[in-house]
């Protein structure tokens, strides 16, 4: 009886002892599953990323070596994106393939100085990029930052989702006060069906000129004046 119950002693720690042994085991496994699982993830990030600073840098290069007059300080190119880590993210590409070459390049933001935005602005860039409601905002009479008058080309980064995040009223008001041979850019990672519905929207009579690598160019014959 009393061996019965030596043995009964002496069992149960070693349940215990493989029970915590197992539960170690699959706590490791855990932690060595999430670091395959972050790894994979900042992978993916990293090739979206990597993708689409590729897209912009082949845009941005083509349109500082064919559009950009660096005789003429004044803006030029307007370039909307619909966050500011996207602005900055443009801007830091333009500023590396431009930024040689004397070409003045500004962000405009929300959440910065306007004063700040107006006094550069005033001093002279070739190439501006913006957040809509800054850009509609330093287009307006009473602030009159930004002059539009030497815009020849006008990028929308994305426009369907600066749509969906309800940037229309700003593009709107933004379209106006823009020459009215402006050439209208619609930039797309991928192609999605309704690009030229969405192109209608903002745009008097969009033509697709051509497709490169998941870009369409959109000229509209005249922009519509309200």
């Amino acid at each position: 009886m009393e061996g019965e119950m030596h043995n009964a002693e002496v069992q149960g720690p070693c349940n215990e002892h493989q029970t915590t042994t197992e539960e170690k085991i699959a706590s490791q496994c855990e932690v060595v599953q999430q670091i395959y699982l972050r790894a994979e993830i900042n992978q993916l990030h990293h090739q979206i990323v990597q993708s689409a600073t590729k897209r912009i840098i082949q845009f941005c290069s083509k349109v500082l070596q064919q559009l950009i007059d660096s005789d003429v300080v004044h803006c030029q190119v307007l370039f909307l994106a619909s966050t500011s880590e996207r602005v900055h993210q443009i801007k830091n590409v333009m500023q590396a393939l431009g930024g040689g070459h004397g070409l003045k390049i500004h962000a405009c933001v929300d959440g910065n100085s306007i004063e700040e935005d107006k006094h550069i602005l005033s001093a002279g860039v070739h190439l501006v990029v913006g957040t809509p409601s800054r850009v509609s905002d330093l287009l307006r009479t009473q602030n009159q930052a930004l002059h539009s008058d030497h815009v020849r080309m006008f990028v929308l980064d994305e426009p369907d989702e600066m749509l969906s995040k309800g940037f229309d009223r700003q593009i709107h008001n933004i379209l106006p006060r823009l020459p009215g041979n402006v050439e209208v850019v619609a930039l797309y990672p991928t192609m999605p069906e309704d690009a030229l519905e969405i192109a209608r929207k903002l745009m008097n009579k969009p033509v697709t000129m051509n497709s490169w690598q998941s870009i369409v160019f959109l000229e509209p014959s005249t922009v519509e004046h309200s």
